[in-house]
């Protein structure tokens, strides 16, 4: 380990040196790092070093672009492939592959999951899951799925590396409110509405109370909901004798889904959007 250490120093002690001896323009560098084969274990040791390279980066004034055969800098310095540091103090996005990440180096999506799509990253029977709408470039990122979404129903996922906003947001102490649109087989009522305000007994969990709003004859209402349990609302619904036929989310906390995607159609977030849902989980 410490030799690998010892590589990892001599490499950023290079790329200092290129950037405070560069020619060429004011205002970006290209820096390349050759071949590194190391095979002891370089979590701790890659950190560390990405960390002193982006401080050595910022101090020329610029920002961190990786562009590699690999998804993240983990990969490149592991399987000893050549790869390229560029920065560029105009650049207003570090690139993965040609795709904008985030400033904190988190990845932030949003996906408007179909029906019949699972909210999940994988399955073993082989069912289509959200990760399987993502180009291979973000997969490689690992984006969790933030919250569940029936197979059943439509709408809004957000998904992302940042584990910890993935956690927050997921808490129902955190207050991130739910929204959906449903669509029912017999109108809702009044009683319905006050019976979603108020805790209701399902079985095997009592509910946080929930907002029910009526719209046109009663058979479409939008609902709020602070948690989201396993097929909560329909049970709710069924507990009040009616049955959901169609459900779609539309938001979570502060991020609505983006009324231009498609089925199926994803993008990054924007800074705005990232910069609410931060503030959303107490992250700001």
């Amino acid at each position: 380990m410490k030799k690998t250490i010892a590589m990892l120093l001599a490499v950023l002690m290079m790329v200092c040196c290129v950037l405070t001896g560069c020619s060429g323009s004011s205002d970006t560098y290209t820096v390349g790092i050759c071949q590194l084969m190391v095979h002891d274990a370089l979590d701790a040791a890659t950190e560390g070093f990405m960390d002193a390279l982006t401080e050595a980066v910022e101090a020329a004034g610029g920002v961190l672009v990786i562009s590699a055969d690999h998804g993240n800098a983990d990969d490149m310095f592991e399987h000893g492939k050549d790869g390229k540091i560029k920065v560029d103090s105009d650049a207003q996005t570090i690139l993965l592959d040609g795709r904008p990440v985030e400033g904190d180096g988190f990845v932030y999506l949003m996906l408007y999951k179909p029906v019949g799509v699972l909210s999940a990253t994988e399955d073993k029977k082989g069912a289509t899951t959200a990760m399987d709408l993502l180009p291979e470039e973000y997969r490689k990122a690992a984006p969790g799925v933030v919250g569940r979404l029936d197979k059943d129903a439509e709408g809004l996922l957000l998904l992302t590396s940042n584990g910890e906003l993935n956690h927050r947001l997921t808490s129902p102490k955190r207050h991130a409110d739910k929204l959906y649109r449903v669509t029912l087989d017999i109108p809702a009522t009044a009683e319905d509405v006050q019976a979603f305000r108020e805790p209701m007994d399902l079985g095997d969990f009592i509910t946080q109370p929930a907002g029910l709003e009526l719209l046109e004859d009663g058979r479409t209402c939008m609902v709020t909901l602070r948690e989201g349990k396993f097929h909560q609302i329909k049970r709710m619904f069924a507990h009040q004798g009616k049955t959901v036929q169609t459900l779609k989310r539309l938001a979570i906390g502060p991020l609505q889904l983006d009324e231009g995607l498609q089925e199926g159609q994803w993008r990054p977030l924007s800074e705005g959007e990232i910069h609410a849902i931060l503030q959303c989980a107490d992250m700001m």
